[in-house]
C-alpha cells in the first residue's frame, strides 16, 4: 500500500525533524516559550497549507475545508495574548505543482494530526496545565483524529498510480519532512542539537 511505502521511504527525515522538535519542546518552560513554537509552526505550515489548498482536487479529499489547522494556531497565539503580527514565513517549502505532490505534503501535514495528541499532553506537562483553548492546533480533530487519518490514507491507498505518479508522492512527502525538519533548525539553532 502506498501509506506503508510513504512511511518507510520517509522514515530517516521523519525521524530527523521529530528529534528536532523534541529538543524545542524541551526548552518550553513558559506561555511564552509555547507561543513562539506555534510560531515556528505557523511560519511553515500556514505557508504549506496555502500551498496545497491552491492545487488540490477537491474531489480527491472533499473534506478539506475541514482539514485545514493553519488558523488553529493563530487562535492558540490570540488565546496564549500572543501577538500574530511580526510572523515569520518559511520560504524553504518542499516544491508543489501537481496533485502527486499535494499528496505527499498532505502525508506529512494529516500525520502531523497524531503527532499532535502528543506533543499537547508534553507541552502542557512541562507547562503544568491542563490542555485547553491553546492546544488547539495539536489537539487537531479531537476525539476524531484517528477516523480522519484513517480516512485519508484510505483516500491515498485507493488511487491507481504509476511508477512516476508514485515516485512524486514519495518524494514530496520526504521533502517535507526535510524542509519542516530544516525550518526548525533555522528558527533554534541555539537550542538544537545539530547534525
Amino acid at each position: 500500500m502506498l501509506t506503508d511505502q510513504l512511511k518507510e521511504y520517509t522514515k530517516e527525515a521523519h525521524a530527523s525533524s521529530e528529534k528536532y522538535l523534541v529538543n524545542l519542546i524541551r526548552q518550553i518552560e513558559t506561555k511564552a516559550d509555547y507561543a513562539q513554537l506555534l510560531r515556528v509552526f505557523y511560519g511553515y505550515f500556514g505557508k504549506l497549507e496555502y500551498s496545497i489548498g491552491a492545487v488540490l482536487d477537491r474531489k480527491l479529499l472533499s473534506d478539506y475545508a475541514d482539514r485545514r489547522r493553519a488558523s488553529a494556531l493563530l487562535a492558540d497565539l490570540e488565546a496564549l495574548n500572543a501577538g500574530t503580527s511580526d510572523l515569520e514565513t518559511c520560504m524553504d517549502l518542499p516544491q508543489i505543482t501537481n496533485m502527486y505532490e499535494v499528496l505527499g505534503a498532505l502525508y506529512v501535514y494529516e500525520g502531523s494530526s497524531l503527532g499532535g495528541q502528543f506533543i499537547s499532553k508534553m507541552i502542557a506537562e512541562r507547562l503544568q496545565v491542563k490542555e485547553n483553548k491553546a492546544f488547539g492546533f495539536f489537539l487537531s480533530y479531537g476525539e476524531n483524529t484517528g477516523r480522519m487519518w484513517a480516512d485519508f490514507k484510505k483516500a491515498l491507498n485507493s488511487l491507481a498510480l504509476d511508477d512516476e505518479e508514485r515516485n512524486q508522492v514519495l518524494n514530496a512527502a520526504r521533502a517535507t519532512f526535510a524542509t519542516f525538519g530544516r525550518w526548525l533548525l533555522s528558527q533554534s539553532p541555539a537550542v538544537i542539537d545539530k547534525p
